[in-house]
């Protein structure tokens, strides 16, 4: 069977979507026209017009954060839209559901924010924080964090029955990376998780990321 492709290497790029939706006039077009109200679309598209650079990148962020939990699921909506990617069918329906999002970000951003508990926590593990990461500890914490910050990234990690990490690179087939022993890198995780500020909520997410990211043989 298979493997999935990457959630970076799909045709639809919800991100992009998201920074494009976010500077286009609201209309409204995801809401039925029984149910679309003129009011509301005012509001909606007066508020968007106030929206900062910073406000359009944490809604691309939170979009594209939503739409990766979303094929890490398999959940039946986003699959659709993967499906008919290479029509106009499938980017509708990306679409109405960014569109969707929007909405709900102006009227209540902290309401989306609850939806992508790991936002926060994503930009303080980001490598570009810390310039003296190695290369193949920005690649580590990418796996982990469901981000592709090195070309090839790691797609998964495991670790062997004598105690060493081992990769598999995105365009490799099998564990053909050798990273070093398990606990020199469980140290370097322990002292990124420290230096990276985060809160006790933060800091349990971190590891259970983590240990759902690397399999143990």
């Amino acid at each position: 069977m298979p493997k999935r492709i990457p959630y970076e290497h799909l045709a639809l790029m919800p991100c992009v979507v998201a920074h494009t939706i976010a500077t286009e006039t609201y209309k409204g077009q995801e809401i039925s026209l029984k149910l679309r109200s003129s009011d509301q679309v005012e509001k909606t598209e007066a508020a968007r017009k106030l929206m900062t650079d910073v406000q359009r990148e944490e809604f691309a962020s939170i979009a594209d954060e939503l739409c990766r939990q979303a094929y890490a699921a398999k959940s039946d909506w986003f699959q659709k839209c993967i499906r008919r990617s290479k029509t106009n069918v499938g980017r509708d329906h990306l679409y109405m559901w960014v569109r969707h999002w929007l909405a709900s970000y102006l009227h209540d951003p902290n309401h989306l924010r609850r939806q992508v508990p790991n936002l926060e926590l994503r930009r303080k593990l980001n490598p570009a924080r810390f310039p003296n990461m190695s290369g193949k500890m920005v690649a580590l914490v990418g796996c982990i964090l469901g981000q592709q910050f090195t070309d090839p990234s790691i797609a998964e990690i495991t670790v062997s029955s004598d105690g060493f990490m081992l990769a598999r690179n995105s365009n490799d087939i099998g564990f053909n990376e050798f990273i070093g022993a398990a606990s020199d890198f469980e140290s370097n995780w322990n002292r990124l998780l420290d230096v990276a500020h985060l809160t006790d909520e933060e800091r349990k997410l971190a590891q259970s990321l983590k240990v759902a990211a690397i399999k143990s043989h």
